[in-house]
């Protein structure tokens, strides 16, 4: 196991413990995207209480929180590349991707 995931799955067991309320804690950024190099480390969650996508950095881990429907589109912010995002939010083709997302709000 690399460090970078040995350090989100602490991560992911510490906030189990600390904040119960968020649900479906998931590993994103350059992990989940499978680089060889993880130079983020990202988790996104499910905050029951959310209205809108917010980041909370802790040094260097970011903690991605949002409302039930959105956590799709928050992943996806989270994990792919702004090349990829902003093409899929511009509907490069017949198959666009709806990107109802706002801006991620600084928690």
């Amino acid at each position: 196991m690399n460090q970078a995931q040995a350090i989100l799955d602490q991560t992911i067991a510490e906030l189990r413990r600390l904040r119960p309320a968020l649900r479906k804690l998931t590993i994103a950024g350059d992990l989940r995207g499978s680089c060889e190099l993880v130079s983020d480390l990202r988790l996104v969650a499910v905050d029951p209480k959310a209205a809108a996508v917010t980041a909370e950095t802790f040094g260097p881990l970011t903690l991605h929180t949002c409302p039930a429907d959105l956590f799709g589109v928050a992943l996806l912010h989270a994990t792919g590349s702004e090349i990829h995002v902003g093409q899929l939010a511009a509907g490069g083709g017949s198959r666009s991707v709806p990107m109802g997302c706002a801006p991620v709000q600084d928690g």
